[in-house]
């Protein structure tokens, strides 16, 4: 009897460890499934396209489980103060590039347009502010930057990108001293000197429709006094076309000169020849650069100048080293471009938002 209660003790022991390690695992298992109802409740959201009631039915109709709407909003709310917590900590010990990329997008709020603001790091992707703003303006930017420089960045960042928008000019200024404050050449390129050469093209393509719609009315010799003016006009059209593509092709060129003063020196000469030829569309764009010209060369500062070093992430050696590659340098705002692309998929199909705060949260 005694041996078959010993036997008895240790299957009871054996079968309660085994009850214990069952109600551990339905325990985590519960765990598990609470987090990853609030994460679908947060997906739900983010989707855009799910209001806080939908969400209860998604809940209760699709997996059985009912909630009430203070639930989902509160497991919202507390989403966006561990996102804003997290954030901060990540910056604290990331390592940033020491480039920013700014640029901004409309948005609808009340079925009006608001604008929002976007600051990103090109370097390692990093979105480092995301502010909604009343307008695009230099204070309203301005408001955005200070922001931006008062959480730790006004000594960090030594390269800012941006577009040529006068409204940029005096807070990247003010409130990072530290950055040289470089334009998009993306934009420079493709809607100001690209757009020309674009006229200047469609000019030479309506010449030659000209051209052929005069010679298709002349049923007999092609002598008629006035095509030679047509022909004159076409090939000067012409002419002037490709003088453009040379000028776009010997700008891009000179960006990857191997100095500063020698780029500077081939600038100065590209518009100095462009002004004295008589091309109207050469002359257009050599004013537009001259214009802007603080801003189309900055960039080479990081290379040459120690205080605006900047630092890339190297894969090999698993850690930040100076960038020294002028290739590597980013020289568009680009990385912007792309995160509001990102935010359309969502935004377009939300129609509108309701509120200011509704905006930001976003």
């Amino acid at each position: 009897a005694q041996v078959e209660i010993q036997g008895l003790k240790q299957a009871l022991s054996e079968v309660l460890a085994q009850v214990s390690a069952l109600q551990a695992e339905v325990a985590r298992l519960q765990t598990a499934w609470a987090v990853m109802q609030d994460r679908l409740i947060v997906v739900l959201k983010l989707s855009g396209r799910c209001t806080v009631r939908s969400i209860v039915e998604v809940l209760e109709y699709g997996l059985g489980v009912q909630v009430s709407v203070g639930y989902v909003q509160g497991v919202i709310a507390q989403a966006g103060t561990n996102a804003h917590t997290a954030l901060e900590k990540l910056l604290k010990v990331v390592s940033l590039s020491g480039v920013i990329c700014v640029d901004e997008i409309y948005l609808k709020e009340l079925s009006s347009r608001v604008l929002g603001v976007v600051i990103v790091d090109p370097l390692s992707g990093l979105i480092l502010r995301l502010s909604r703003c009343t307008e695009r303006s230099q204070d309203a930017i301005g408001a955005v930057l200070k922001q931006f420089a008062d959480a730790g960045f006004k000594e960090r960042i030594k390269l800012c990108l941006t577009d040529m928008y006068d409204g940029y000019l005096k807070p990247v200024q003010t409130y990072l001293p530290q950055a040289v404050h470089q334009f998009c050449w993306f934009h420079i390129n493709c809607f100001h000197i690209g757009a020309t050469v674009h006229r200047a093209e469609r000019a030479y393509e309506r010449t030659v429709e000209a051209l052929a719609a005069f010679d298709r009315k002349q049923s007999g010799t092609l002598s008629d006094p006035e095509r030679p003016g047509l022909v004159a006009a076409r090939d000067q059209a012409y002419r002037h076309w490709q003088g453009t593509l040379r000028f776009q092709r010997i700008l891009v060129n000179l960006l990857y000169s191997p100095t500063l003063a020698i780029a500077t020196a081939r600038l100065e000469q590209l518009l100095r020849v462009a002004a004295k030829i008589e091309n109207p569309y050469l002359q257009s764009m050599a004013t537009f650069l001259t214009q802007h010209r603080r801003g189309l060369l900055a960039f080479y500062a990081c290379l040459e100048d120690a205080q605006h070093g900047v630092k890339r992430l190297s894969r090999s050696q698993q850690q930040w080293v100076a960038l020294t590659a002028r290739w590597a340098i980013p020289i568009t705002s680009n990385a912007a471009e792309h995160v509001f692309r990102c935010l359309r998929r969502y935004t377009n199909s939300m129609d509108h938002f309701k509120t200011e705060d509704a905006t930001q949260r976003f």
